[in-house]
């Protein structure tokens, strides 16, 4: 679902719920999501009902099929959750009457069925196909739904609210663990002085940032009111593109399943296809290959990537997202002096600043990008151009302005083989509250799977000597 916790940019709502159990139309068009999505959500309800088996680990968006059914009368329960569960509103029942009407059949069929095989007991938990437990499913997906209209009803969701802010963090590990040495690091000599700025391998401009120490705000993690050492590092001066994205996609096509709007590689979700918001879909998949859909869409932030397809984009170019506290260093620090102008910041890496590379992507000449560029006339609402953003004192641009960005929070101390258990974490402000207050940042954790359309990245490399 959208984020509960993110500064909201259009088609303001407030989704709570369970993500296994939310329909497509929750993720990707809220204003879709009608009685269909409703069958969709009963039929994963009957579904677990049946089998009890709905995790964290399922993927979403997911049609279900129950195992070996070996009667009618669920061979005909699994016709029914198949459709309902179906990724495409089209397959599924028209209403929830009619799909209660499909399980009235259902129970006619049990009864019609002769009494030997009535009483064959099936290969599983025999007790889960009693009709007395099969009513008792029926029974609580009925007033699930009550409930949910109750809901919709007295709780105002056309109100915006903060997404994280009512989706508490995860309280558990990801599961996810980190090679600390599997990254490549920008090597100096013995007693030489970093470059200001350095260009990474996908053409970005990357900034030097000095490290030394920051304090932990409330909210920010498990160091909260802590004093933490930050080493060196370069980051990226903006967060990665619709362009930059689209190239990488295009450069590892064949190791990617896309299907529908999900695009998948290595058995994991990374990016949502589709729009992002009213009138604006910044990436299409035709013909075998990722295209920016509008040129005016190039330079915008990517959004929609899930921390999975983030960390491969920086694993692909020999980067990593960054930590939290690099990234509140490098936002607290970066605002202590007097910003950077534009002119400045292009002009790092040889000439090779932002502006610069953009450009030259567009086939133009250097010149700043007109904001008369032609883009949809609900521009309000589509992000900013990273060329648009205001750098800082080390002069990375967009921190903490428009969107957040998915991020490390790295244990302390690694297990064995030097690895270090890693959760994924959304980095921001949160909506509505003052900027000169430290506990206005967050970094929540969130699965790697989901994706939102506040929520881009950006990239950051180690510096160490030879």
């Amino acid at each position: 679902a959208r984020s509960c916790l993110l500064k909201s940019v259009t088609q303001s709502m407030d989704v709570k719920g369970t993500p296994p159990y939310m329909s497509p139309e929750h993720f990707f068009n809220f204003r879709m999501a009608d009685q269909q999505a409703d069958v969709y959500s009963l039929g994963k309800i009957l579904y677990e009902a049946i089998t009890g088996r709905i995790t964290s680990k399922m993927k979403p968006f997911q049609k279900e099929k129950l195992p070996n059914p070996d009667t009618p009368f669920f061979q005909k329960l699994d016709h029914i959750i198949q459709n309902a569960t179906s990724e495409k509103k089209e397959d599924r029942q028209e209403s929830v009457h009619q799909l209660c009407k499909s399980l009235l059949d259902a129970i006619d069929i049990l009864k019609s069925e002769t009494a030997t095989g009535a009483l064959v007991k099936p290969k599983h938990i025999s007790f889960l196909y009693n009709p007395k437990w099969i009513w008792i499913g029926v029974v609580v997906a009925i007033l699930s739904v009550a409930v949910m209209t109750l809901w919709h009803l007295m709780g105002n969701p056309g109100k915006s609210s903060l997404f994280l802010q009512f989706i508490p963090p995860l309280s558990s590990k990801t599961g996810s663990s980190i090679d600390i040495m599997a990254f490549s690091d920008v090597k100096l000599p013995p007693g030489s002085s970093p470059g200001q700025s350095i260009l990474a391998k996908d053409g970005a401009t990357s900034h030097f940032v000095p490290g030394g120490t920051v304090t932990i705000p409330k909210n920010f993690g498990s160091e909260s009111g802590n004093l933490v050492k930050v080493n060196p590092f370069y980051m990226d001066e903006a967060p990665v593109t619709n362009h930059q994205y689209v190239e990488f996609l295009n450069q590892i096509f064949p190791k990617l399943t896309i299907d529908g709007r999900v695009v998948q590689g290595t058995k994991n979700i990374w990016l949502f296809l589709g729009e992002i918001m009213e009138d604006y879909e910044p990436i299409v998949f035709r013909d075998d290959k990722f295209y920016i859909k509008n040129t005016a869409y190039a330079s915008l932030p990517v959004l929609r990537v899930t921390a999975y397809g983030a960390s491969a984009y920086a694993r692909f170019y020999g980067r990593r997202l960054p930590t939290e506290t690099e990234w509140l260093y490098a936002l607290k620090e970066g605002t202590k002096t007097k910003t950077r102008s534009s002119e400045v910041s292009s002009e790092s890496a040889g000439g090779q600043g932002t502006e610069r590379w953009m450009s030259e992507m567009k086939g133009e000449k250097h010149s700043p990008v007109p904001k008369s560029i032609s883009r949809p006339q609900i521009v309000s609402q589509v992000p900013s151009s990273v060329l648009d953003l205001k750098s800082n004192t080390f002069g990375i641009r967009g921190l903490n302005q428009d969107f957040v960005e998915w991020g490390l929070r790295i244990s302390k101390e690694p297990s064995k083989g030097k690895r270090r258990e890693i959760d994924y974490v959304i980095l921001g402000l949160l909506k509505n509250v003052s900027e000169n207050e430290n506990n206005s940042l967050s970094s929540i954790v969130r699965h790697p799977w989901e994706a939102f359309e506040e929520v881009g990245f950006r990239c950051v490399q180690d510096v160490s000597e030879l």
